[in-house]
């Protein structure tokens, strides 16, 4: 026999797997089993009140006809007490097991996704903080909440149709007036998620933009109170907030109603249902109490449901963003190659040859093209141009973080040439670098000079990289080198961070120093002292500055000067 294969089906369930992990699917699957086990409860449960109710002498268990014998076993009314107390016990443990495992599924995932975001977010340059941010805690939340619901719902539905079935079981004729006259419920219900909807995607649309105007009011916070617009970026955010809380509160209540209104109207019609039946006698008297008892759970797991569906509708666009976002990372590859020459061959000083070097952004746009030059090793290259010419980018093709769009790049050292992505970890461990912003840690003065460092450096070594960089401030301080930074680095000034900044990529004793715009926040004075400092550096590595001032200029050996795009 010729077997079928679906190639797309299995795609898409392969890749099921690979999203959610195999822990969140083999609780989600236990979570939808316990469901069917709540069903089975249920059952009992109907029919330990039923035979409680004989115990105590409500009903002859000699006329049910159309349900499970009940004649079989004569309970005592101890006995039947106690059936009805082992089956409701074990009916909470269950819901409790249900729930636990629900917001075990939750956490996993948001942990899981916050990994994957965490690896691509630190090994992808093109990652913006705004979109990370956002993703890493408001997106991811609410994808993990609308996978919970997920689960809970398919657990739910799978007890309301067997529910049915028992429902059925007990009498077909009185089922289906019931569930016709529970349609009645469905044209107000559309009207109800119809809001619902409504108010879910006006709250996204409210949240995204405080959140973009808050984080664009914080990057951009001296220009808006010299200009003295904070105050109306924040009237504009307040208006955006209170729209947002009107919303929720909208939203909140039409799913109250969603969730109420159909139990409420439900046990109505079910006891119209009841009375009808009663009057035509299409249901026994003893059958009534398990068909009354199957049928408002039967409501209650519908009313469930329908409070579920409106919670997916508001967390389904979190959900798609995060699915987004990794898809988008499970394409991305790090190129890094661990291997390669030996890092004994980066002992002396590099430099570099491009050879019809071109480079695009993905909207197609050249930011480098067909660039052709050779970096001596010990070179110093001054790098200018206006912003927007790819100057950062020039500085990533050169440490391979990212790959040329055409053309090779290739390191040359005194006796040999090779492609660059053969050793690119060897030739970060040989730079040293200091950029615009600099990297500052929660510690002492020492521990960020030694930050990254990975060998023992003697105080003799510190002093000599501190003198270097015109780090000397530091010995002003009452504990001098030991005294404690924060991560934001109060209390210092720009220039002495990136000084600080300075001190530590000499101390990698590195051949290749790259500064990126790393005279910027100096003065005059300081400016021209580390210019003199890197003269004298000259001579021991290669030297490839990005700036748009010309200080620097002095040192230069080779001058490259990219275009506007």
């Amino acid at each position: 026999m010729k077997t079928i294969h679906f190639p797309n089906v299995n795609k898409f369930f392969s890749k099921g797997a690979e999203f959610f992990g195999k822990k969140i699917l083999a609780l989600g699957f236990l979570s939808v089993i316990v469901g069917a086990m709540i069903f089975i409860i249920e059952l009992l449960m109907a029919y330990s009140i039923q035979y409680f109710l004989f115990a105590l002498g409500i009903g002859d268990p000699q006329k049910v006809t159309n349900a499970i014998d009940l004649s079989i076993w004569e309970l005592s009314l101890f006995e039947a007490l106690l059936f009805f107390l082992v089956v409701i016990s074990t009916r909470s443990i269950l819901v409790w097991f249900q729930t636990y495992s629900a917001s075990i599924i939750s956490v996993e995932f948001e942990t899981l996704s916050r990994k994957r975001l965490l690896n691509w977010s630190l090994s992808n340059r093109s990652a913006q903080v705004a979109d990370v941010s956002s993703m890493f805690n408001e997106k991811i939340v609410g994808a993990s909440n609308f996978i919970s619901s997920c689960l809970g719902s398919v657990s739910r539905l799978l007890v309301m149709t067997l529910l049915l079935v028992a429902l059925i079981k007990l009498s077909v004729e009185v089922t289906i007036l019931s569930i016709a006259m529970l349609m009645l419920v469905f044209f107000p219900a559309k009207f109800i998620t119809k809001k619902v909807r409504l108010a879910s995607n006006s709250i996204h649309r409210e949240l995204d933009f405080s959140i973009e105007k808050i984080i664009k009011g914080v990057k951009n916070i001296l220009f808006l109170h010299i200009h003295g617009l904070y105050k109306k970026e924040i009237r504009e955010v307040d208006i955006h907030l209170s729209e947002y809380l009107t919303q929720y509160k909208k939203y909140h209540f039409w799913v109250g109603m969603k969730h109420t209104f159909p139990q409420v109207l439900g046990i109505w019609l079910l006891c119209a249902v009841i009375l009808i039946s009663k009057d035509r006698e299409l249901i026994a008297d003893v059958v009534l109490v398990q068909f009354f008892y199957l049928f408002i759970r039967f409501i209650q797991n519908a009313g469930e449901v329908s409070n579920l569906a409106s919670y997916l509708s508001l967390t389904r666009p979190r959900f798609l963003a995060v699915w987004d976002r990794w898809n988008e990372m499970r394409s991305w590859t790090d190129d890094w190659v661990e291997g390669g020459k030996d890092p004994k061959l980066f002992g002396g000083l590099i430099g570099w040859r491009f050879e019809g070097v071109s480079y695009a952004y993905q909207n197609g746009v050249d930011v480098i093209s067909q660039l052709s030059m050779d970096i001596m090793p010990g070179e110093a290259l001054i790098i200018t141009g206006p912003s927007g010419s790819g100057k950062s980018t020039f500085l990533s093709l050169m440490l391979g973080l990212v790959k040329p769009t055409h053309g090779q790049i290739y390191i040359q050292t005194k006796s040999e040439s090779f492609l660059i992505d053969e050793a690119r970890p060897q030739l970060l461990n040989a730079v040293g670098y200091v950029g615009p912003e600099n990297f500052v840690i929660a510690g002492s003065f020492r521990q960020n000079i030694l930050y990254g460092c990975q060998r023992s450096c003697t105080d003799e070594e510190l002093k000599s990289v501190i003198n270097q960089s015109g780090c000397s401030y530091i010995f002003d301080f009452p504990l001098g080198i030991e005294h404690q930074l924060t991560e934001q680095g109060e209390g210092l000034s720009a220039g002495q961070k990136q000084r600080l900044g300075l001190a530590r990529a000499l101390l990698r004793k590195p051949t290749i120093l790259i500064l990126d715009e790393a005279t910027a926040n100096l003065d005059k004075k300081a400016e021209v002292a580390l210019v003199d400092t890197l003269a004298e550096l000259k001579s021991s590595m290669t030297i490839v500055a990005v700036t748009h001032r010309e200080e620097l200029l002095r040192i230069a050996d080779r001058h490259l000067t990219l275009p506007t795009i």
